[in-house]
């Protein structure tokens, strides 16, 4: 046998999904990719038309899918607009966590939205939560719905105290392949939280609670 090093392996081809240049002039950041239960592939991103993160104006949610297990790729289409109204609630959203359930063609976006800065925002004030259903494999979206306190309230009497603001983190829900209570298998969702440290949360109805 003929052993090959890395610097003889052949490098795979390369698609960039979400392009900033002339003409789409803002940063996108934060993707994250879920395959739907027909197969194809999700990609979603934010793209900061404000120029920077959730609290500083208008951030929007994108997404594209492949049909080709990421051969080609359809164009870009806008999930969410962000106002950029300041202290408002749809002001921007970013940084989307995604998972598609296995077994239907279900699939659950969350994302922070408002108008706060992580790094400054408080119980009273926090980054706020959305959630975004799809029932045909991202083809389409529900508009959001904001389930804040419902993620925060579970952590008020915690022993690590009140979370003080969070995000889904890395673009990843996960989705368990042994657990299933009902209809779903259970979700796992990583939170970047403070103070304090991250958290993790769980859901047995795919996102509902």
């Amino acid at each position: 046998s003929v052993e090959i090093s890395r610097a003889d392996a052949v490098v795979e081809e390369q698609t960039d999904l979400f392009i900033t240049d002339g003409s789409k002039p803002y940063p996108y950041r934060i993707p994250g990719i879920a395959k739907a239960h027909n197969g194809d592939l999700i990609a979603v991103s934010d793209y900061r038309i404000c120029g920077a993160d959730i609290g500083n104006g208008r951030v929007d949610l994108v997404g594209r899918i492949s049909k080709d297990n990421g051969r080609n790729w359809g164009d870009e289409f806008t999930i969410k607009s962000g106002t950029g109204t300041t202290g408002t609630v749809d002001c921007g959203f970013g940084d989307p966590a995604i998972v598609a359930d296995a077994e239907s063609d279900e699939v659950l976006l969350i994302s922070v939205c408002g108008n706060t800065v992580y790094g400054s925002a408080t119980r009273s004030n926090p980054n706020r939560v959305a959630r975004f259903r799809s029932h045909d494999n991202g083809k389409t979206w529900s508009d959001f719905e904001e389930i804040t306190e419902s993620i925060y309230t579970p952590f008020d009497n915690s022993t690590l105290g009140p979370i003080q603001s969070l995000f889904f983190g890395s673009g990843r829900i996960c989705q368990s392949r042994q657990v299933k209570v009902g209809k779903y298998y259970r979700l796992y969702a990583a939170l970047c939280a403070r103070p304090n440290g991250n958290r993790v949360i769980y859901s047995d109805d795919f996102g509902e609670t």
